[in-house]
């Protein structure tokens, strides 16, 4: 008679621990996916800032019509590449591109002769950023 109750008994506890098992490999899941979507998100974000920086950049418009968009865009750099540091190649990548942008408009500024160098390397560098973010994105998977 007790027999009967223990297998039972011993069959819900090995249902509910497999139930248990199944629904925490989903959750870590669900987690890890959820993780890399938030990721996804905030790195998007983070590429659309710093691709406005290059763009305002790498456009050929003369220093005078832009002038003004560099004060603003510059003066919020710190928000931008602070937003990185959650990721840290992405923000050694993302200061890099903020670095060269700056070198570049002050190169415009002064009408040196280096600048197609200067944004040949800020190009390199926007495209090493941009590979960054994707390798980031990679590894989350």
């Amino acid at each position: 008679m007790w027999q009967g109750f223990f297998i039972a008994m011993g069959t819900y506890a090995l249902t509910k621990l497999i139930d248990l098992a199944i629904s925490l490999a989903q959750e870590g899941r669900e987690f890890r996916k959820m993780r890399r979507e938030l990721a996804l998100k905030d790195i998007e974000a983070i590429k659309d800032l710093i691709g406005t920086f290059y763009e305002l950049v790498m456009s050929w418009d003369s220093f005078g019509n832009k002038q003004k968009r560099y004060a603003e865009n510059f003066a919020d750099e710190h928000k931008i590449v602070g937003r990185c540091n959650k990721y840290p190649p992405l923000g050694q990548a993302a200061r890099d591109v903020v670095h060269w942008c700056k070198i570049v408009a002050s190169d415009e500024a002064s009408h040196a002769d280096t600048l197609r160098d200067e944004k040949k390397n800020l190009h390199e560098k926007y495209n090493f950023f941009l590979e960054e973010c994707q390798s980031y994105l990679n590894r989350l998977v």
